[in-house]
């Protein structure tokens, strides 16, 4: 026995040795290197775009996706597939140029391509962009034009635009809309734009309106008597205008056709595109009729207050999706309390009913700003929260920019004497016959116009001539003179073809001024 252990353990050692010998071969036989060495002989395009689909063409490549290595430089790319002959790849985005290489089971494939293998990608394409539409049309140096397209870049400064060869200034920019300002040398003609350098493409034209008014007007009933506005008649209603209303954002008008005067004519609403368009009916919904008041949230829906009698006291509260017509209720047989007085919505879609009245749909009433401390009859709606309230004290007003929510004024450096007192040397005897005869508008600048009537013959209601100025506040009263005219807003007779229910005064986005006369027209002012 003694001489048989050692024997023993000779041959579990041999045993052990053999065993180890076969599984190396099994191993190598598992993954063994390729028959035949891999050879590279074409690589089709050598210079992609992202997402494109290379072809490498040779030899020996197997069919095992796994077995199959590709990189570009130091960077390594996914295959698609793969054949003895072919193996392919889309390149992906973020690759730079390099020398490609090939390893079938970590050989090295030989390169036999007479233009080697280098790859050099090409930055992708940029879609074409389009122009569908600019809006408006027309308009003067500084005013704010929309352009709306698509494959726009949201990079403002990616986007050239130019009127007629001259180059504006992008000043907010989506893939589908640009904000611009018209140049300060632009003359009339086309629209063009180049995004991220890519070819020029062209839009509609965009005339320049360069007359300086103050020379006369095309409208026969109103005498320009000085100023550097112009005017013309964009809208023509069927029956007397009784309400009116600029959607800034959206650039847009509406206004409706009834008055208390004339109760027989129940109204429509009217949206008129500040591009040159005709007016067409906001909704054909029969509960919009007998309007009184309109406003414009911040959506660009429109607020209507019907009115549940003719003369308006109380009223229901609509809202109007102006790009299908329907017509949501909010508020029913709302009394007004204090009166009808400017339509304001806050950016939270609060309705206000002027500066101190906010509608309390829960109770269909409208809840009083007990805390407001100003002397105002009147205000003018400037964006988000804001409005300009007027601030009557002895024979002047004042103004208070005023915060609806936070129910916080600041006054301004402006008054309706320190405007117009150049105007009339007389003017105003008691703050509020100045007031209450005075109309105001803001744009989106902030720039602020008043038109104020300088009073005449009272017996028949007419004046002598109106004056529009234009200030800011922060300038201390510093105002331009727009423009000096005659009209015949008021005649005796309410029933005549020229009454007006209330002076109705707006302003666009850019500053542009929209005024009803006539009782049925609706006026441009063009600075």
């Amino acid at each position: 026995m003694k001489n048989f252990t050692p024997v023993l353990r000779i041959a579990v050692s041999c045993f052990l040795i053999v065993s180890a010998i076969i599984s190396c071969k099994k191993d190598n036989q598992t993954n063994p290197p390729p028959a035949v060495k891999p050879v590279v002989t074409n690589v089709q395009p050598k210079d992609p775009m992202p997402g494109d689909v290379v072809t490498i063409t040779g030899t020996g490549f197997g069919s095992i996706a796994t077995d199959v290595k590709v990189t570009i430089g130091a960077q390594v790319v996914t295959i698609t597939s793969v054949t003895t002959t072919e193996i392919k790849f889309t390149l992906p985005a973020g690759i730079t140029a390099g020398d490609i290489a090939v390893a079938i089971k970590n050989v090295i494939a030989n390169n036999t391509d007479p233009q080697k293998a280098t790859i050099t990608p090409k930055p992708s394409l940029v879609p074409a962009a389009t122009i569908t539409s600019i809006n408006p049309t027309s308009g003067k140096v500084g005013d704010v034009v929309t352009i709306t397209g698509t494959n726009f870049s949201a990079t403002a400064t990616d986007d050239v635009v130019k009127f007629n060869g001259v180059t504006a200034t992008v000043s907010a920019a989506t893939t589908t809309a640009l904000t611009v300002s018209v140049p300060a040398t632009a003359t009339t003609g086309t629209i063009s734009l180049s995004v991220k350098s890519a070819a020029i493409i062209t839009g509609p034209s965009f005339t320049i309106n360069t007359s300086t008014g103050g020379t006369g007007s095309p409208i026969n009933y109103i005498k320009v008597l000085g100023g550097t506005a112009t005017v013309s008649k964009i809208a023509s209603a069927p029956a007397e205008i009784g309400a009116m209303v600029v959607d800034k954002k959206n650039n847009v008008l509406y206004y409706a056709d009834y008055t208390v005067f004339a109760a027989s004519h129940a109204g429509t609403v009217y949206k008129l595109k500040l591009d040159g368009s005709a007016p067409t009916p906001l909704t054909t919904d029969s509960r919009i009729n007998t309007v009184f008041n309109l406003g414009v949230d911040a959506t660009g829906n429109v607020i209507v207050f019907t009115g549940v009698d003719k003369q308006g006291i109380n009223v229901n509260v609509y809202k109007v999706d102006p790009g299908t017509g329907s017509v949501t209720g909010l508020a029913t047989n709302v009394n007004l309390g204090g009166g009808n007085y400017p339509l304001v919505v806050d950016s939270q879609g609060g309705i206000w009913n002027g500066y101190g009245q906010k509608l309390n749909t829960a109770t269909n009433k409208f809840d009083r700003n007990a805390t407001f401390p100003y002397t105002s009859y009147t205000s003018t709606f400037y964006q988000g929260d804001g409005i300009y309230v007027d601030n009557a004290s002895g024979t002047d007003v004042g103004f208070v920019k005023y915060n609806l929510l936070t129910k916080n004024g600041t006054s301004t450096d402006f008054t309706l004497q320190a405007l117009f007192k150049q105007d009339n040397a007389d003017i105003g005897s008691n703050s509020h016959s100045l007031d209450v005869q005075s109309r105001y508008a803001i744009d989106n600048s902030e720039n602020f116009y008043a038109l104020y009537p300088i009073a005449g013959d009272a017996a028949s209601f007419y004046n002598d001539y109106y004056v529009i100025r234009k200030t800011k506040n922060g300038t201390a009263a510093a105002s331009s003179l727009l423009l000096k005219f005659t009209t015949p807003f008021n005649v005796p007779a309410y029933t005549q073809p020229r009454s007006n229910i209330g002076l109705l005064f707006q302003s666009d986005g850019a500053g542009n001024l929209y005024m009803k006369d006539n009782g049925t027209d609706i006026i441009k002012i063009i600075q």
